[in-house]
């Protein structure tokens, strides 16, 4: 992120990207917090509306929203660990 937009949001300096650009990779799982809801692990699909462009086409118009980017004090867990649990959870391993 550009140091001026991390400035502006009280973070760290980190990787250099153009200013007004924020870059996410792809190849998440939705770990949402269990307090606030929030996605910590980084999906996209949380940002863009699930509205296809057309019957034919069926992806979004465009790849690019608006975001709010800010600090958190959370501790993200490895999204592959979340995933697990919530597996366990709805399927738990018969102990016999």
């Amino acid at each position: 992120m550009h140091p001026a937009d991390a400035q502006a949001r009280q973070i760290e300096e980190g990787d250099t990207v153009r200013q007004g650009v924020l870059v996410l990779p792809v190849g998440s799982w939705l770990t949402r917090d269990p307090d606030s809801g929030l996605d910590l692990s980084g999906n996209p699909n949380v940002l863009t509306p699930d509205i296809p462009t057309s019957a034919f086409g069926q992806g979004p118009s465009a790849q690019t929203c608006m975001v709010h980017l800010e600090a958190v004090a959370a501790d993200p867990r490895d999204s592959m660990e979340v995933y697990q649990q919530e597996i366990e959870t709805l399927f738990p391993r018969d102990s016999g």
